[in-house]
Order: structure tokens, then sequence, then C-alpha cells
């Protein structure tokens, strides 16, 4: 499908963007403080709850429901109001994916103690901007790229999984529900030139 193609070149498309924040960062690490980490902390514990409370109900029928619901939004973000077979369709595919939201809260828990014990140990090294740089494109890379084995497996499941789902729902829409995909596909492909062209702060 044309979105999943999309999606593939959005890192490449990105990542003078990113690379433009690691210096920027790099720059301010020296700066930070214990405070500063305890509110980082914090931060991720509340980010944690917020998405237990969205992802993690403990009634498994609600917890289908709102990523159906997730699912249909973000369909018609691309192409416009679906029908209902078009919804059904998408639901049969979220109530078939190998999602699992304790396995990507786990992920993104280890993500923020990464984030919290690297910009510890740069301050607590002294490192300079040449060393903070290359630890914070280390991080990057881990984020993007997680070093536990299992969860890359897992992600590329779902990867080709919802691939393959997109597939199924482009097939399902209209030839004016693809058409408008195409547009707003371009226009964001536009946002993205633009925003990796921004020159640094």
């Amino acid at each position: 499908a044309a979105a999943c193609r999309w999606q593939g070149s959005i890192r490449e498309r990105l990542n003078p963007a990113v690379d433009r924040a690691l210096e920027t960062a790099a720059d301010l690490v020296p700066g930070l403080g214990e405070a500063q980490f305890r509110h980082l902390q914090q931060r991720y514990a509340k980010n944690a709850e917020e998405f237990r409370s969205d992802f993690l109900q403990s009634d498994l029928a609600e917890r289908l429901e709102k990523s159906v619901e997730r699912a249909i939004e973000r369909s018609e973000q691309l192409y416009g109001p679906l029908d209902e077979a078009q919804k059904q369709v998408i639901a049969a595919g979220v109530a078939a994916s190998p999602f699992d939201p304790q396995v990507w809260l786990a992920e993104r828990q280890r993500r923020g103690r990464d984030i919290v014990q690297t910009l510890r140990k740069l301050v607590a090294d002294k490192a300079d901007r040449e060393q903070r740089l290359a630890a914070l494109r280390a991080l990057a890379q881990r984020t993007e790229q997680s070093p536990d084995p299992v969860y890359r497996a897992y992600q590329q499941k779902l990867g080709d999984y919802n691939c393959a789902l997109a597939a199924q729902i482009h097939n399902a829409t209209t030839p004016a529900q693809r058409q408008r995909a195409r547009e707003r596909l371009k226009g964001w492909e536009e946002d993205l030139r633009a925003l990796a062209a921004q020159p640094p702060a």
C-alpha cells in the first residue's frame, strides 16, 4: 500500500532534522542536573500511566473496542469517512493483530531508562562535546532499533502484519477515497521535506 511505502521513507527524510536536534541536545547536556533528571523520570512515569489507561484496559473486549476505534480514526484521517463494510475490514484486522500493548509499554520504559542513564553518565563523566554527540547518536539508534532481540522480532512481525492490513484496507476503499489518500500523503511528504530542510535554530 502507498501508505506503508510512505511510512518506510519517513525515517530517511527526517534524518537531517534528527541529527540537528542531537547537535543541539549535545550542547544542552552539561547544564542538566538532578532536578531535570527527576522531572524526566516523573514525566515517563506519568506517560506510562496514561498508556495503561489508553491501551491496557482490564476488560479485553473494551481494549479491543478502543483499538478498533483508534485504527478507524487513523484510517479516516487518510481516506475520509469509511462505510460499515470498510470499518469491518479494519475491525477484523485489528482483532487478529499481533500487537501487544504490554510488550510496547516495556520497550517504552526501557527507552526512558536508557535516556536518563545515558544523560546522567554524560554529566557525571564531564564528557566533551564529541563524546556527548556520539553517545546521543547511539541512544537515538537504540531508540529506533531496540537492543532487545525479542522486541526486534516482535516489531518486525507487527510491521509486516500492519503493512498487509494497510493493503487490505486500501483495497477496500473507493477511487475517490484513494485519491484523497494520495493527496494527504503528498501533503505530509511536503511537510516532512520542509521540516528536514529547516536550518538549525
